[in-house]
């Protein structure tokens, strides 16, 4: 009786203490919550989120299950005086009335069942406290998700985590730990489901006391733009009420409840998708449960694009984006799920309630569709090593790795693991994660020039499944063998796999092992913030990729730098996430493919051949002379492709800077061919993202001389294919030890470096004639840390970043967010309107342009354009650094002199004359698209103009300048010029042109 009593209500806590260490025995078959408690062999358990058929004997430190101790059970002689208390003796006749005090303490004649000698003198009573109210039982039937929110945001029923954005925290909340989420630190949550038929939300909120008359949008599965926007809402109404709102697209249908005062509310909403009403429940200042049922038969369909849920968000992600005023701290705790319409007795029990739903212990009626089901049978062919048994391998102890598995080459159907050990005959064993399959062994096979380096190819795959895997080794003397822990990776999606959003982080120049500051991004940085550092499989489940730019060592050639500085720095991660990395030059430091000035022809086996070893696994590029140098890869929408720009990157390739591309341009030339191809492959099969992934930078603000023409190459061919596509690109960039951030005047197409992962910054302030404040860039700063980049699929495509940084030394190991944008897809009908600020005559230093942007426009940033044809044929480009909202840079040679330099300042006007009296204005693309090619000549490479400065590699073709420089924008008395502006917003999204004006100068 103790023992099913207790399991049933009471799950996580204590029974008395001679019978607190004994549980139910484990079942293979059964489903187990979160804190409930299971005793195998002797030893109790108890589970720590959601799971079935996951056996607690073999669960590590960072399994499911959690070990408790030895199972103590009392023998049948034991004292009388430990007798458990009446809870588990009912009595064989229960009286008809109840009483509020326990039940009559049990006598010597009183037999309880489970004892064959009684107690000889009664247990002192209880104290007459009664126990806290626990909810209705039945609510165990039809729970899908369970999130406690105990410190974490993980799924007790169906192991499908929260999504967190920004800095999440856990402070006391209704019962245990909450989640507090602060809108102006840009934190929510998003629930990754899309919830239709009958269903019901359930969850306590606590709102601050004094939020005035702004809204906050609560819990929605919609773009919150417009209450006509399909789908549902929670919000906070202006006069404090909660308003539930519903929409089709073009209609809607709106209610209200009582505001709920301070302190913790119940929120709770029931779909009842057959008769086409919604009922929403909050209780009160009072803690009156009051409902509203809203009738939404007259609309269309509500269901909306994004297939998830968000708190203190909308579903879109841009919200507070768009209403940065309304920004607030909101609290929640104890968030479920139901697939069915909670009753009012339910959710008056919730509300009402005393402890957590985790009290009742509810076994789930159904299996998460997110979840493989267990199944005996194995879905994958063994390979001719023999058939391997469903129990996981085991071993005389841990395999020693110098370095740990690290995941590269990720697929729908597959996986590469490198390791790198002494140890003999490796496999790696593989099944879904949590199921009883058979396992998959696999034999790792080593390198042709390494035997300690082994890749083991995993193939015949689930797309977007969660796998566990082992990696097993034996010693030298075949005398014992060794068993790594569990480990875990995701494969990618396929489409049709409901997968939307796909998070990437992005790093560079982890060269130099400086310090702890590699090791704290990891450990502290992504580990906090972008997974689960208690239960690294959340790494495999929440990131789908780790994207880097080179310089990952020092120099190439050194073994204890790949060992220790790199991969040993990056083992908390590189097991469960997979690395797409680009070579940098100092990946062929040490590892040359030769000087020109001594050979005639480079040496190809010889060139990064440490980083093309370590990164054996990539996929083929097709190329015969330079596989391993390049490669492409794909997540559903987005392509990846992989770049070396080394070994055309003129004066940074050799060891001791000695230009190399005389006899490599063919390399160039075969490169640019193959990314031509994958771009036309990418436009065939409409892909709404194409990023590129290299080393050496287009344009740098910090270091001009690091510049590369080549790179400028491949950027002009991405924003080629986002014109015609009307897709998001982006290059992903390093080399200059600084972050920076910026994005292209007419396309969507993001410029990021993120090279301060580790090597020395480039050193505070502008750096002289070596660096200058580009109109292509909105910020720059010397800074060590890393982003993030989530790309939205589906039909409302979008992109959003987020910085983390360390600051300038890399000791703010709290790793805030610093920096975030987001590229929306939107259209904007409506254009500015000119504001006539000049008379009809004027002169050009008193020009000021004044512009009034569409209304319910958020404007990032203006571009003019200034010209004596009234058609604009020959127009002047105004966009950059003055027509923005921000832009941040140096004002001097001082790290303290970061600023904005656009502060105090309207994006609404632009000061023409004062402009030109600070700086040239070229015609024909502007200066942006001038400097592009004009760094990419070396003191050598004089044109008509002059020396352009820079390197000299090669004439690119993309040059349409040549040697003639574009006219400067040059005003003069008696001319008349003709403007236009437009507006972007801050999902770059640009409006139409607006009417032109005129001006006569005097």
């Amino acid at each position: 009786m103790h023992q099913s009593v207790i399991a049933l209500l009471l799950a996580g806590a204590l029974a008395p203490a001679a019978w607190a260490d004994c549980y139910p025995q484990w079942q293979a078959g059964n489903t187990y919550l979160g804190g409930a408690r299971v005793t195998l062999h002797g030893v109790s358990y108890e589970a720590k989120w959601w799971t079935q058929g996951e056996n607690p004997q073999v669960s590590g430190q960072w399994d499911v299950w959690k070990k408790l101790g030895p199972c103590v059970v009392p023998s049948s002689t034991a004292t009388p005086g430990i007798t458990p208390t009446p809870i588990i003796t009912p009595t064989a006749t229960p009286t008809s009335t109840p009483s509020p005090e326990p039940s009559a303490l049990p006598t010597a004649t009183a037999t309880p069942a489970a004892t064959p000698s009684p107690t000889a003198a009664p247990t002192p009573a209880p104290s007459a406290t009664p126990a806290p109210p626990l909810p209705a039982t039945s609510l165990g039937t039809g729970l899908q998700h369970y999130y406690r929110l105990d410190g974490n945001t993980q799924d007790s029923v169906a192991n499908v985590p929260l999504q967190v954005v920004g800095p999440l925290t856990h402070p006391a909340g209704r019962f245990a730990a909450g989640a507090a989420l602060d809108a102006r630190q840009g934190t929510a949550l998003f629930l990754p489901r899309e919830l239709s038929g009958s269903y019901s939300i359930g969850f306590w909120l606590r709102m601050p006391e004094d939020m005035g008359s702004k809204l906050a949008s609560i819990a929605t599965n919609k773009d919150w733009e417009t209450g006509l926007n399909p789908g549902i809402s929670i919000g906070r109404n202006n006069d404090g009420r909660l308003k539930i709102n519903i929409g089709d697209g073009s209609k809607r249908v709106d209610g209200y409840l009582p505001a709920t005062g301070r302190g913790w509310v119940y929120v709770a909403i029931s779909v009842d998708a057959a008769a086409k009403t919604l009922r929403a429940r909050a209780t009160d200042a009072s803690g009156k449960l009051n409902s509203i049922t809203l009738n939404y038969a007259a609309l269309g369909n509500v269901q909306p694009a994004f297939k998830r849920w968000a708190f203190n968000e909308d579903a879109r992600g841009d919200y507070y984006a768009r209403y940065p005023a309304e920004r607030f701290l909101l609290e929640y705790d104890e968030i479920a799920v139901w697939n069915r319409v909670l009753s009012d007795a339910e959710a008056q029990s919730l509300a009402g309630a005393g402890a957590p739903l985790a009290a009742l212990n509810p076994p789930p009626t159904t299996v998460p569709t997110t979840r493989p089901s267990p199944s005996p049978t194995p879905t994958l062919t063994p390979t001719p090593t023999g058939t391997p048994g469903t129990e996981p391998p085991v071993g005389n102890g841990a395999p020693t790795f110098t370095i740990a598995p690290s995941l590269q080459a990720p697929t729908p159907d597959g996986m590469v693991v490198m390791f790198e050990t002494a140890q003999l005959k490796p496999q790696v064993w593989v099944r879904r994660y949590g199921s009883g399959d058979v396992f998959l062994r696999v034999d790792a096979l080593p390198h042709a020039s390494d035997a300690t380096v082994y890749h083991a190819r995993l193939s015949g795959l689930q797309s977007n499944t969660l796998y566990e895997y082992y990696v097993t080794t034996n010693a030298a003397s075949w005398s014992a063998s060794y068993t790594s822990q569990r480990y875990a990776f995701k494969t990618w999606p396929r489409p049709g796999d409901g997968v939307e959003e796909a998070k990437f982080i992005v790093l560079s120049d982890t060269q130099d092992g400086r310090g702890t500051i590699l090791n704290d991004i990891v450990n502290k940085g992504i580990m906090r913030h972008d997974c689960d550092a208690a239960r690294p499989v959340s790494c495999a489940q929440n990131l789908a990729g780790i994207l880097m730019s080179g310089d990952l060592v020092a120099s190439g050639n050194s073994r204890e730098q790949w060992r220790n500085h790199f991969f040993g720095r990056m083992q908390a991660l590189t097991p469960y996430v997979p690395l797409i990395a680009a070579p940098g030059n100092h990946e062929y430091f040490g590892e040359e493919m030769g000087n020109p000035a001594i050979l005639a022809q480079p040496n190809i086996g010889n060139a990064m051949k440490s980083y093309r070893k370590y990164f054996a696994g990539l996929p083929d590029n097709g190329s015969a002379s330079y596989r391993g140098f390049w490669h492409a890869t794909d997540y559903l929408g987005l392509k990846l492709l992989v770049l070396d720009s080394t070994p055309i990157s003129g004066r940074h390739t050799h060891g001791n800077w000695t230009p190399l591309s005389m006899y490599w341009d063919a390399f160039r030339v075969e490169q640019l061919a193959w990314f031509r191809q994958q771009l036309a492959r990418a436009e065939q099969a409409g892909a709404p993202f194409v990023f590129s992934i290299d080393h050496a930078p287009c344009l740098s603000e910090k270091w001009r001389n690091g510049e590369v023409i080549a790179a400028c190459e491949f950027v002009a061919e991405l924003e080629d294919y986002s014109r015609r596509s009307q897709a998001i690109t982006g290059n992903l960039f390093g080399h200059v030890h600084s972050y920076a951030r910026g994005h292209s005047q007419d396309v969507k197409h993001l410029w990021l470096n993120a090279a301060s992962a580790s090597g020395a910054l480039e050193g505070g302030g502008n750096q002289g004639s070596d660096g200058k404040d580009l109109g292509i860039f909105t910020i720059t700063r010397d800074e060590f840390g890393y982003n993030t980049l989530s790309f939205r699929f589906g039909p409302q495509t979008g992109l959003a970043l987020e910085r983390r940084s360390s600051g300038t030394a890399g000791s703010d190991t709290n790793f805030p967010l610093t920096d975030r944008m987001a590229f929306t897809s939107a259209r904007i009908d409506t254009p500015p309107q000119l504001v006539s600020s000049n008379p009809p005559r004027s002169s050009a230093a008193g020009l000021n342009l004044d512009m009034l942007p569409p209304p319910g426009i958020e404007v990032l940033e203006a571009h003019w354009q200034f010209a004596r044809q009234p058609d604009f044929s020959d127009a002047f480009d105004i966009w950059g650094n003055e027509t923005r909202r921000e832009n941040w840079f140096y004002t001097s040679s001082s790290t303290a002199s970061f600023a904005d330099t656009r502060a105090g300042k309207s994006v609404n006007r632009l000061e023409l004359g004062s402009l030109l009296a600070s700086r040239e204005v070229l015609k024909d693309g502007g200066n942006d698209d001038f400097e592009r090619w004009s760094l990419a000549k070396g003191p050598s490479c004089w044109t008509s103009s002059g020396a352009r400065g820079g390197q000299c590699t090669h004439r690119s073709a993309y040059d349409r300048y040549g040697d003639v420089k574009p006219e400067a924008l040059q005003p003069r008395s008696g001319e008349t010029w003709y403007y236009r502006v437009r507006v972007r917003d801050t999902g770059l999204n640009w409006t139409p042109w607006s009417q032109a004006a005129s001006v006569l100068i005097d």
